[in-house]
């Protein structure tokens, strides 16, 4: 089947949340056929400047929208360096080497969330996509696949998807094992204008290097990296405060924080000293286990994005995994032809995305827990671990297979494995798998034979 071909039989989808998510599902529908309205609760267009990491198989799905170029002038993630909070000792240093870079297909960028969300907003924008501000989601009711704003207006379709982020209202009508997650911290986030650190002699040269720096503490993390805008820093501790929302839409005065500054050299120090002068957002993390399922039970309600996955803010993955929710939901809707496919295209992307979902989630839990130990044996041990590694040279590949260490080999392959994913390819593979079967399924159910239901069960086992 050609990729270029557009459903058949047209649906007016609803998505709650103007996110990264938001837009790509809009981007994807659009190109696939179908009609898309956006719902957003803010009044204008966000002004996030917060750092976003871009892997590999994030950017090839960019530079096939035409738009990752237009990002590619932002520093190559090429070198992440991991210091010792305390005292800024250099104890690791990963980079892909460029024979794995060209396997992958594309490179691995910084970039800022704002600069991918203007990319995003006018695509889905050229593309036809109908877009309301102010317009709060407060309620569902799934009887009639309506959302209720707070307005009191009511806004209909054929489908409604979640978009809107951990605070997810969506989330709580679909999901059967929404619990309190695995880990809570807070996160803190600000850009430095490259202006501002001109007067530092030694800062400027320290940020003008394309690396991406992580401060390991005593249960606490920062982060740090230029991008087209500035210096990002982002933060994340166990905070005894209780003031953070979930939608990134407030700003917060440092001073007003618990941030341990105190466990940081001083290099990090004097980075955090400009947050006094900068808006500060912060939210509350919460990284919970892949959900049971992403799909209401009537087959017409589902979500995408953060309101899907909790994940690591700054992860790796976090907004890789948004946007390919959405070119998984248009590659699979893009040839939908009659009503009674709907339940087995669902069940599809449930599938799909839940296997990736685990796969992600065993990868960024397994980075946040090793880089934010507390103090202690185990933490030592991590610490020196990682001294011998970089003294072996194990982060240019030069050495042969057999002298590396098998934790190290497992976790080069887990991440080129993650990096080598193709959300479009996965879609078009489950059709060739499985559209003869989903089409005799679908005409059985339309002549009154096996039920959408059963059909959609059958296909996805």
């Amino acid at each position: 089947m050609s990729p270029d071909r557009n459903a058949r039989l047209p649906l007016k989808f609803i998505i709650v949340g103007g996110s990264i998510a938001g837009l790509s599902c809009a981007f994807t529908l659009l190109s696939a056929g179908h009609r898309v309205h956006i719902l957003e609760r803010s009044a204008v267009k966000h002004q996030f400047t917060g750092s976003i990491r871009v892997p590999p198989n994030l950017m090839r799905i960019l530079d096939s929208w035409g738009i990752g170029n237009k990002l590619s002038q932002s520093p190559k993630n090429v070198f992440h360096h991991h210091r010792i909070a305390h005292s800024g000792e250099h104890v690791g240093e990963v980079a892909l080497p460029q024979r794995i870079i060209e396997d992958l297909g594309a490179e691995s960028i910084f970039a800022s969330y704002g600069e991918l969300y203007d990319l995003l907003f006018d695509l889905a924008v050229d593309a036809g996509v109908e877009f309301s501000w102010n317009s709060e989601v407060v309620d569902l009711e799934v009887a009639t696949n309506t959302v209720v704003l707070s307005t009191g207006s009511r806004v209909s379709g054929d489908i409604i998807i979640g978009s809107d982020g951990t605070g997810s209202v969506i989330r709580p009508q679909v999901v059967d094992n929404y619990e309190e997650g695995r880990y809570r911290k807070s996160v803190l986030c600000f850009n430095i204008p490259y202006h501002m650190l001109e007067s530092d002699e030694e800062l400027s040269s320290f940020v003008s290097v394309a690396q991406w720096v992580m401060w390991m503490g005593d249960d606490c993390t920062l982060l740090c990296n230029p991008n087209k805008k500035g210096y990002g820093v982002t933060g994340m501790w166990h905070s005894g405060l209780d003031v953070f929302d979930e939608h990134w839409s407030k700003t917060y005065s440092f001073e007003d924080l618990d941030f341990p500054g105190h466990k940081f050299e001083p290099v990090v120090q004097r980075l955090l000293k400009f947050a006094r002068r900068l808006d500060v957002r912060c939210t509350r993390m919460v990284i919970h286990e892949p959900f049971e399922n992403l799909v209401h039970d009537d087959q017409h309600i589902i979500l995408v994005g953060d309101a899907a996955n909790h994940l690591t803010y700054h992860g790796t993955q976090s907004v890789a995994m948004a946007v390919e929710d959405a070119v998984t939901l248009g590659g699979l809707f893009r040839r939908l032809h009659k009503k009674s496919q709907i339940p087995m295209i669902l069940n599809a992307y449930e599938d799909i995305r839940l296997k990736r979902a685990e796969q992600i989630y065993r990868a960024e839990i397994g980075v946040l827990e090793f880089v934010s130990m507390p103090n202690g044996p185990a933490q030592q041990e991590r610490d020196e671990v990682m001294r011998a590694a970089l003294q072996r040279g194990f982060s240019d590949w030069d050495n042969e297979d057999e002298e590396l260490d098998e934790y190290l080999r497992q976790t080069w392959e887990q991440w080129i494995h993650i990096f080598d994913y193709d959300a479009k390819e996965t879609a078009e593979d489950w059709w060739i798998q499985w559209g003869d079967l989903m089409h005799t399924a679908s005409d059985e159910s339309d002549t009154g034979g096996k039920s959408p239901e059963a059909a959609a069960s059958s296909v996805s086992k």
